[in-house]
């Protein structure tokens, strides 16, 4: 330990220290930071020469209080002493006379208030003393006599005053760093500084008012002079002229309102200016010309209005130039200043830049121009400006920039353009491979476009903007991307293509989309998905900061809801026309998939993930069910309306429905059969209306259904079987009726069913006034208790009246749960005090009862039987349509064996369309999948029309006649019509099927069609049950008779097509057999069929066994007057061009069919076209 030369014990809370005295080899001791009150305590007070050698001690901060006379004599050779930030307010006297080796002292930030002359007597070479921070109220005259070697003093805050420059004269000798900031100085001591050579003077936060011109005259060696934050008011003439090394000058914080010509004169070295918060208005050239190697100049939070275009011009060395918070118009030519790296600009009143400003400025590399006037900039303002990596533009009045701005600035990577009122980005940053940092708040940008941001990106801030619109995709090529601020705009929906994010990135960049308008609707149900941790695919989505209870608004509610109290069902679109992409029928009226929302009602709908379709048309005052009711509903609130009567078949079609709401709708009576087709519903709300009877089919068609809710209403009759119809029913809500009696048997076996399917009953049945008749509440009770678990409310279940006028044996109001069982066994008959005569009374009631009920029944079915008879054409449609039975008549299926068509199809060319698309595909590739005969296909070319009309009525089994002002206008329709006709009276047998398109011009019908008309039934078009009254007409496929092989050549007679049939290519003649007959098709160009919009399609004929067709080109796209077949001497119609086929015996398939893959269904929605309007092409066979 002998050898020990440094030990340190710093920061340890230390009292007091062992003896040192042995460790006379110690130099350096070190026990700042710790709790050490008096140097006693130290263990160095040893006496003679143990710790001579002790160069350093550090005591700083810790909590001595006095120096002792004794310090000085132990430590004899001690060169540095620490008591800085201790307690000092003593000491003894001559408490340093024995440090003559003292180098450095540092006593600052204690508590000496007097300081006297004897002070730093024997302190001959203390070249360093800083006194700072003591608060001295009285110096001794000459206390720094002894220390004349001092090299530096600081006495920075210790409440100095103008008499202190007496005092460093008497050390002026060997001084050259002098520190009295902070003190009470109102002057410099001209005499004091005249003797002084320094290098370093802070006299900065005094209270220095004026400057004389001669008082730094003898400080050649001044390096830096700090007179800031004083009250001087001018700079004299030269001022300077003598510091010929001054390199930093700040007189930044005074009042100066004027600098002198030449003050800075001789100043050839000065490389910091600072006159920053002063109060110049005006600097002239001549005042900083000579400063030619000037680097920094601060003039910022001055009043200048004007910098003169020459004031730079000799400042090839300035690197920054700070001109801020002034009010200049103009910035001066910078052109000059190559070595320019920093220009700050900023809060001034410029209202344009010059081009040529900032012209070839090779080396800038930061300028700010922020809170100025500026309304537009010149074109490529920073030519030559190759390295500019920051650039401030917020807070000006900037609405445009051109999108080649900035393609003299390569090297971008921090662009600041907030606070102004640009309207769009366009593409003004696309090619800034640099850019890191853009932002762009606080304007007025209302779209974000794909392909406007940089790859390079990281922070985009556009918050507090218009934004209304984000193109999908537009992040996902940033793949540096961090932080995107989104918040305060207009966004209203976001979907997740506009949020996509680059999937390779290292970690999620974070959108901040808080305080915007968002519309939780169903395009915005992912978001939703996301904060629940529902959403399964987040690899390329960002992280959303925002706030989940900030408001958005939902379609279904009038106020902002927060995003987590909504459901995700709860996030639908409003429409009012609605057809999906998907959809293949939206261009016609009629659609499957298109829907639109009843003038009564709001719809809503889910997003394509999210099979929910909702209609209100609650509290609409509506009389009636709304008709054309979407058909993709899933839920329907017809609830609070005035719906008094519920007709059948009143939701028909309505197959999608789960949740259906009528209560509160004064419902009184419900038929049977109302919900038929409802085979989604699940629940049902018939609550608080006026309903007395539940009959038994009134649940009919509702195959689903699993709860519903009767409570409220007046039902006083339930039929058990209305309960057991459903079979998953099990819940029931009977609360608040006015049921006397149950049907318990029914209730069993409800009970009974629903235990076997696994289904939890439960039942509401209480507020109802059951009677209190015995063997009514023995089963009632028996029941309840058996299934205790399943009613919910059995504590409240009272018998309260005795509805039957007999004897009740229980009191009213009595609770049916705490009824004794056992009575059920003694009383099984009426009790014993009821009379004879009341016996026989109710006897005789009872027959009268059942005389009523049984003329009821009578009158009802004769009155069924009525309205059955005069029904009797749409009961024989719906049977055959629902069954497949044929009722009151049946048509004789054998004798139309031989005829090979199913039906002839006679039309205008202009009724064509309606025939291509809906009538034959309808016909021919539905269920029955009839065979039929039509012009554009069937008729062979060059043959007699009229023949060819005569036989085709006649090989057919029916003639359908689409009739409208265009088959009336139609000679060739009206002979067809003629031919049928006759052909009626020939046979004695309606084969005619009229459809009328529309209301027809009766002055262009004939006497014939007239009289037609009258006495027959006609299909109209617009009938809702048009496809299901032709399927019953045409005839019954069944018993078609299969066809025969014919010869397969063409002989100028009709003929039946053969089966499979391929179609060959133009240009080809390929030679085909059918049962050894050899054949070949003639091809030309000119005739083509329609077929649907595919890539490489395989067509064939379907049902035929062989082929030999004739193609002709003869006529190509002939435009004919209005013929009833299309054709006119061997001439196609307008339509298009379309391939003629002989016929043959065997019965003719007619459109080309597609295969690719399975044949996609035909669709169940009546009158719906297979092909959309305008998707029609053709392709040569």
């Amino acid at each position: 330990m002998q050898l020990l030369e440094t030990l340190e014990i710093s920061h340890s809370s230390l009292r007091n220290l062992f003896s040192l005295c042995s460790y006379t080899s110690l130099k350096n001791l070190n026990l700042s930071f710790n709790h050490l009150a008096n140097l006693e305590d130290l263990g160095i007070n040893c006496g003679g020469k143990s710790l001579h050698n002790l160069e350093s001690l550090d005591m700083r901060n810790n909590l001595l209080t006095e120096i002792p006379n004794w310090l000085s004599e132990n430590l004899l050779n001690l060169h540095y002493l620490y008591l800085s930030g201790n307690l000092i307010e003593n000491y003894d006297h001559l408490p340093l006379k024995n440090f003559s080796s003292l180098y450095l002292m540092d006593l600052s930030n204690n508590s000496l208030t007097e300081i006297k002359k004897d002070f730093l007597l024997g302190c001959d070479n203390l070249q360093y003393l800083y006194m700072s921070r003591n608060p001295i109220i009285y110096i001794q005259r000459q206390f720094l006599k002894a220390v004349s070697n001092l090299v530096e003093l600081e006495m920075v805050e210790s409440r100095l005053t103008d008499s202190i420059w007496l005092e460093i004269s008497d050390i002026s000798k060997r001084l050259r760093i002098l520190n009295l900031s902070r003190n009470r100085l109102t002057k410099i001591n001209e005499n004091t500084m005249s003797d002084l050579r320094l290098e370093v003077l802070n006299v900065s936060y005094n209270r220095i008012v004026g400057l004389n011109s001669n008082a730094f005259g003898s400080q050649t060696n001044l390096i830096t002079l700090d007179l800031s934050y004083n009250l001087i008011t001018d700079v004299p003439v030269r001022f300077s002229q003598n510091m010929t090394n001054l390199v930093h000058l700040l007189l930044n914080n005074n009042n100066i309102k004027v600098v002198q010509s030449e003050a800075f004169m001789g100043l050839g070295k000065l490389e910091s200016l600072d006159l920053s918060f002063n109060s110049l208005q005006e600097l002239m050239p001549q005042v900083v010309g000579t400063l030619e190697h000037i680097v920094n100049v601060n003039l910022s939070y001055n009043h200048l209005r004007v910098l003169n275009s020459d004031l730079f011009f000799k400042f090839k060395q300035m690197k920054h130039l700070n001109v801020s918070h002034n009010a200049l118009q103009e910035l001066p030519f910078l052109y000059g200043n190559v070595a320019l790296q920093d220009l700050d600009a900023s809060f001034n009143n410029i209202t344009k830049v010059i081009a040529q400003t900032f012209q070839d400025l090779k080396e800038l590399q930061t300028i700010s121009l922020s809170h100025n006037l500026l309304s537009s900039l010149p074109f490529r303002m920073f030519k030559g400006c190759d390295n500019v990596k920051t650039i401030y533009l917020s807070f000006n009045l900037l609405s445009h920039l051109d999108d080649d701005f900035f393609t003299s600035s390569p090297r971008l990577t921090f662009i600041d353009l907030s606070h102004n009122k640009i309207t769009a980005m366009n593409n003004i940053f696309r090619y800034l491979n640099h850019l890191k940092f853009l932002q762009l708040s606080y304007n007025k940008i209302t779209t974000l476009l794909r392909n406007q941001l940089p790859r390079s990106l990281e922070t985009l801030d556009i918050s507090n903007n218009n934004i209304h619109q984000i193109s999908s995709h537009t992040f996902k090529t940033l793949s540096n991307l961090r932080y995107v601020d989104l918040s305060v705009n207009n966004l209203t929906t976001l979907s997740q293509d506009e949020v996509e994010i680059a999937y390779n990135l290292l970690s999620k960049p974070t959108f901040n989309l808080v305080y915007n308008p968002l519309v939780c609707d169903c395009k915005l149900e992912w978001l939703k998905d996301w904060y629940d941790g529902k959403f399964k695919d987040t690899g390329t989505l960002p992280t959303f900061q925002t706030t989940l209870t900030y408001g958005c608004i939902s379609p279904l509610y009038s106020t902002k809801m927060p995003i987590t109290s909504l459901r995700s069902d709860e996030f639908l679109c409003h429409y009012e026309k609605h057809c999906d992409k998907t959809c293949v029928c939206c261009d016609y009226d009629v659609c499957h998939c298109k829907y639109t929302c009843p003038s009564s009602c709001q719809c809503y709908i889910g997003d394509k993930f999210l099979n929910i379709h909702q209609v209100h048309c609650f509290n609409a005052n509506l009389t009636d069910v709304p008709g054309k009711i979407p058909e993709g509903a899933t839920l329907l609130r017809l609830d609070g309306n005035n719906l008094p009567s519920l007709r059948e078949h009143s939701f028909l079609g309505l197959t999608h429905v789960v949740d259906l709401y009528l209560n509160n709708s004064h419902i009184h009576t419900v038929e049977n059969n109302t919900f038929k087709g409802m085979k989604s519903v699940r629940s049902l709300f018939l609550n608080n209306n006026l309903l007395t009877i539940i009959s038994p089919g009134v649940f009919s068609g509702l195959e689903n259904l699993e709860r519903i809710f009767l409570q409220n209403n007046f039902i006083s009759l339930i039929d058990p079987q209305a309960l057991l119809l459903p079979p998953y029913l099990y819940l029931i809500n009977l609360r608040e009726n006015d049921l006397n009696t149950l049907p318990i048997d029914g209730l069993w076996g409800f009970v009974n069913r629903s235990r076997e399917s696994g289904l939890k009953v439960r039942f509401s049945l209480s507020q109802n006034p059951y009677s209190c008749q015995l063997d009514f509440v023995c089963k009632f009770v028996l029941f309840i208790r058996d299934s205790a678990d399943c009613i919910e409310d059995i504590s409240d279940i009272k018998c309260s009246s005795n509805s039957l006028g007999q004897q009740s044996y229980y009191q009213d109001g009595f609770t049916l749960l705490d009824f004794q069982i056992e009575l059920c066994s003694e009383n099984q008959s009426f009790p014993t005090n009821m009379s004879r005569n009341s016996v026989h009374s109710s006897s005789a009631k009872g027959e009268t009862y059942a005389l009523i009920a049984a003329c009821v029944v009578i009158a009802f079915g004769l009155a069924l039987l009525i309205v059955a008879y005069m029904n009797r054409d749409f009961l024989q449609v719906l049977c055959f349509t629902r069954f497949g039975l044929r009722v009151f008549k049946m048509a004789k299926a054998t004798e139309d064996n031989d005829r090979p068509y199913d039906a002839f199809i006679s039309y205008s060319s202009k009724d064509e369309d309606f025939v291509i698309h809906q009538l034959a595909p309808r016909l021919e590739n539905g269920d029955k999948k009839f065979q039929l005969c039509v012009h554009y296909r069937d008729f062979p070319v060059g043959a007699c029309i009229a023949e060819t009309i005569v036989r085709s009525v006649e090989a057919s089994k029916r003639t359908i006649l689409v009739v409208s002002d265009n088959f009336l206008d139609s000679e060739w329709c009206r002979f067809e019509f003629q031919t049928a006709h006759q052909q009626v009276l020939n046979e004695r047998r309606n084969r005619v099927i009229l459809i009328l398109m529309h209301d027809l011009d009766t002055e262009k019908l004939d006497s014939t069609l007239k009289v037609y008309m009258r006495t027959r039934t006609y299909l109209k078009y617009d009938d809702p049950w048009f496809w299901e009254k032709l399927m019953f007409a045409m005839p019954d496929v069944q018993h078609r008779k299969p066809p025969e092989n014919i010869p397969c050549h063409m002989n100028g007679n009709m003929q039946y097509m053969p089966q499979n049939v391929t179609l060959q290519h133009p240009h080809r003649r390929v030679p085909t057999s059918c049962n050894g007959v050899r054949c070949e098709t003639i091809h030309n160009d000119m005739y083509e069929i329609p077929i649907l919009d595919s890539g490489s399609v395989h067509y064939q004929l379907a049902n035929g066994r062989c082929c030999c067709t004739h193609t002709n080109s003869a006529y190509h796209n002939s435009d004919l007057s209005d013929s009833t077949s299309g054709f006119h001497n061997g001439s196609v119609s307008s339509y298009g061009h379309y391939e003629e086929v002989g016929p043959s015996s065997s019965s003719m398939q007619s459109t080309p069919h597609k295969f690719v893959g399975t044949p996609p269904p035909v669709p169940s929605i009546p009158k719906e076209g297979f092909l959309p309007i305008g998707r029609v092409k053709t392709a040569y066979v």
